[in-house]
């Protein structure tokens, strides 16, 4: 009996890892799959990039010297216009600033930075209102220059100015001391503006100069 109970008991354990090896066993692998996203951030000035006003007679004196595009063209074709387009994967601001007051060449004297105004447009695919903001906002309005960095474009939360250069072109006329300039001028700071021609100013003639930065950073840090 006791031969029997082994035999049965051996059979039993038999048939169990036979039941045991024939069910299905479950395996995997994993695929990684990584996403980089390298940055664009490229700003370029396609015209206009050294801006020289050369004042030869009194009447230039008397009223300054102005691209003939002021007011409300988003056209670069005079010789006081700057164009400027921006290829960017993430939203932006450009911001823009003087490097120094106007600097004599051969006598030790400046130049007020605030008589030379400008105004801005965007005459690229992308509405300023939808996508971001001027300043000034107005193709009308003037700004003048300053050594304190200030955004002239800056990213709308609505959709956001990422994009590529047919998005974001940009145009800006420069003034230098003219009527409009002189009486309406002001920037981002409220900086006054000067108040009287440049016949008024006596300056040392001279050769003056100095250079505008532009800034292009991203709204999100990396």
């Amino acid at each position: 009996m006791k031969k029997i109970k082994i035999i049965l008991f051996g059979m039993a354990c038999l048939f169990c890892a036979t039941v045991a090896f024939g069910q299905a066993v479950a395996d995997n692998q994993v695929i990684p799959i990584g996403i980089t996203l390298n940055p664009v951030l490229r700003i370029t000035v396609i015209q206009g990039g050294n801006i020289q006003f050369v004042v030869n007679d009194i009447d230039e004196y008397k009223n300054g010297i102005a691209s003939s595009n002021v007011g409300s063209s988003l056209l670069a074709t005079d010789q006081y216009d700057s164009e400027f387009e921006v290829a960017a994967s993430v939203d932006f601001n450009v911001s823009m600033s003087l490097e120094s007051q106007f600097e004599g060449v051969d006598h030790a004297a400046t130049l007020d930075n605030r008589i030379i105004g400008y105004q801005i447009g965007e005459s690229g695919s992308y509405t300023t209102t939808s996508y971001m903001t001027l300043d000034p906002v107005a193709i009308t309005s003037y700004r003048v220059l300053s050594t304190t960095a200030w955004n002239v474009v800056t990213s709308a939360g609505d959709y956001g100015n990422a994009g590529d250069a047919d998005d974001n072109n940009f145009v800006i006329h420069w003034a230098l001391a003219t009527s409009s300039v002189i009486s309406t001028a002001t920037n981002g700071f409220g900086v006054s503006f000067i108040t009287s021609e440049l016949i008024r100013q006596n300056y040392a003639p001279d050769y003056y100069i100095s250079n505008v930065w532009f800034e292009l950073n991203p709204t999100v840090a990396w």
